[in-house]
């Protein structure tokens, strides 16, 4: 990235410190925070969706991967419906709608019961699927119009740097959650149940190899870890949706 970052700079002759300005762009930040966020749910949902059903329901791996189809097939589609509703709906309208439904799908993920069906992780991954769709392809475009022409290289590389921190920060962040209830989980039960154990129910295969009494109390512990995950996440995504509030939508043709 920095490589081509030098390598955009060179060719167009731009200023070094133009970069260092584009903090000072309230309307391009905010779009950073936002984008900060949500690529940190797409991460999110992408992560957890599958080990919720190899943890909590007992499926395969192939089958727990199997219940994101309906989000991948819907995220494409949904980057391909950008370019029509852009032609009669505004940046701002698309993001907001679209950040909407995908606070949706993680409120439905925080909700659902252990003993639901699993249906409910694919719908919610669908209704994700395609909002993310739509808000990323939408958010890139409107990365670019919120600075100058010359700024636009450093803005959309600094742009790509900050989605890959939110990435792994708010993985990390939702890690350290998960971590916290296991440790509780374990103090709660005195010794009764090991981290090892924990780490295994999150697995099909390796649960199998699980004391069959332990099984049961090993998914609900998991189980509450994942449900306070969720509970973050949308804590996370109502902030992102907090900076289409923020940002003034300005593009660069009333900048200054």
């Amino acid at each position: 990235m920095v490589g081509a970052y030098f390598f955009w700079t060179e060719r167009h002759a731009v200023d070094p410190i133009i970069p260092m300005n584009l903090f000072g762009n309230r309307s391009y930040m905010a779009k950073n925070v936002m984008m900060f966020f949500q690529y940190g749910m797409v991460s999110f949902v992408n992560s957890y969706i599958p080990m919720w059903g190899q943890g909590i329901y007992g499926l395969s791996a192939l089958k727990g991967g199997l219940i994101l189809v309906p989000s991948s097939i819907l995220l494409a589609v949904g980057t391909r419906m950008v370019s029509p509703l852009m032609a009669n709906n505004s940046e701002k309208r698309l993001i907001r709608t679209g950040s909407y439904a995908m606070l949706l799908a993680i409120v439905i993920l925080a909700v659902v019961q252990q003993t639901s069906s699993v249906w409910f992780l694919a719908l919610a991954g669908a209704v994700f699927g395609i909002s993310t769709g739509i808000v990323n392809g939408t958010s890139q475009v409107a990365v670019q119009d919120a600075v100058a022409q010359d700024q636009i290289g450093p803005a959309t590389a600094l742009n790509s740097l900050i989605r890959t921190i939110g990435s792994t920060m708010v993985l990390s962040m939702l890690s350290l959650s998960l971590n916290t209830t296991f440790k509780n989980a374990i103090n709660a039960h005195h010794g009764k149940i090991q981290i090892n154990q924990l780490n295994a129910i999150s697995s099909s295969a390796s649960a199998a190899d699980l004391p069959s009494k332990l099984v049961p109390l090993l998914r609900t512990i998991l189980y509450q870890g994942f449900h306070y995950l969720a509970l973050w996440s949308v804590l996370f995504m109502a902030l992102s949706i907090l900076f289409t509030y923020v940002d003034p939508w300005k593009t660069r043709d009333n900048l200054k």
